[in-house]
């Protein structure tokens, strides 16, 4: 059983493919590169902001995707926590403490009593970073789809 790390996958969302941020087919690629690696044991925590489009498609999506599913709130994960559940989330939360690791969407200031916080949100662009440049540690590790080739990552490889 593995645990497999994702952020920010903005499901359906146009603009994206519109101003060429993202591939056209990132939502199946997306979905392709998940069932290629995570197993049906598997956990994998989702950081937030998992659909952007037509929120009544998610539970679809989420049919389709391998493992036990994990739900840390983005900002655009604005619907009741029954939502998600019902969608296909085993869990959903705002933040999840594990082994001293802080998994959140957005990067938290003050995490000393922290070894890691692994988030998302940023999507490595330079704008979003320079926004929290000064609460930014050598203990915030960054995940972005755009950097992994739109793959889940293992939380191993990130420990």
């Amino acid at each position: 059983e593995t645990t497999w790390i994702i952020t920010d996958t903005h499901f359906h969302h146009e603009m994206l493919v519109r101003e060429a941020i993202r591939p056209e087919n990132y939502n199946e690629l997306i979905v392709k590169n998940w069932n290629d690696v995570v197993k049906e044991m598997d956990t994998v925590i989702h950081l937030g902001d998992v659909i952007f489009g037509d929120k009544s498609k998610l539970s679809d999506i989420l049919h389709f995707l391998n493992g036990k599913k994990i739900l840390v709130k983005g900002n655009h994960d604005y619907k009741p926590n029954k939502f998600y559940i019902d969608a296909g989330f085993g869990m959903v939360c705002n933040q999840l403490v594990f082994n001293d690791v802080l998994f959140t969407h957005i990067p938290q200031p003050n995490i000393d009593e922290f070894v890691l916080n692994i988030h998302g949100h940023l999507h490595n662009s330079a704008h979003r970073i320079e926004e929290v440049r000064d609460i930014l540690t050598p203990k915030h590790k960054l995940i972005a789809l755009e950097d992994t080739e739109y793959k889940p990552i293992k939380l191993k490889d990130l420990l």
